[in-house]
């Protein structure tokens, strides 16, 4: 006897709709993932004092207002990366290369400003546990977006 294979019923919503869907959980994510990246560390060079100049106690008001400007410039150079279009989401090693090219080109605009403002202090440390927590934790959250994407492709969505 014949298994019955049948197709995945067609989804209720828009394909246009869906992918709007994983754009915005995607952005939503990223946010989760930058912001994390931020606080770990923090957590490590300040709370943990993992630092060759203990003495140096820094404003966590600075840092909060720098992680404010800081992620909206990761978003616009996410876009620009293309990481929210279409034809390259969920692309594999493509999509993980892309978010490394993001996450250290705002590292190097804050390296440079940095260097071109004396007046915007920045723990080495914590910058260097920023870009490679960044790119681990929005690399991380991609995988798992895309995971739930591919179920949901095997169910007839996206």
């Amino acid at each position: 006897m014949a298994a019955n294979i049948s197709c995945p019923a067609a989804p209720d919503v828009s394909l246009r709709t869906q992918r709007w869907l994983l754009r915005l959980a995607l952005l939503i994510a990223d946010a989760l993932a930058l912001g994390l990246a931020f606080r770990l560390s923090y957590l490590v060079r300040f709370d943990l004092g993992i630092t060759v100049s203990p003495e140096v106690v820094p404003d966590i008001t600075d840092y909060l207002r720098m992680v404010g400007t800081l992620i909206p410039m990761f978003f616009v150079f996410f876009w620009s990366y293309g990481l929210y279009q279409t034809q390259v989401l969920l692309g594999g090693v493509t999509e993980y290369a892309r978010v490394f090219k993001a996450c250290t080109s705002v590292t190097m605009i804050v390296i440079v400003a940095a260097f071109l403002e004396p007046a915007l202090i920045i723990s080495r440390l914590w910058l260097i546990l920023a870009w490679v927590l960044s790119v681990l934790t929005v690399s991380a959250a991609r995988f798992s977006i895309r995971r739930v994407a591919y179920a949901a492709r095997d169910r007839g969505y996206l």
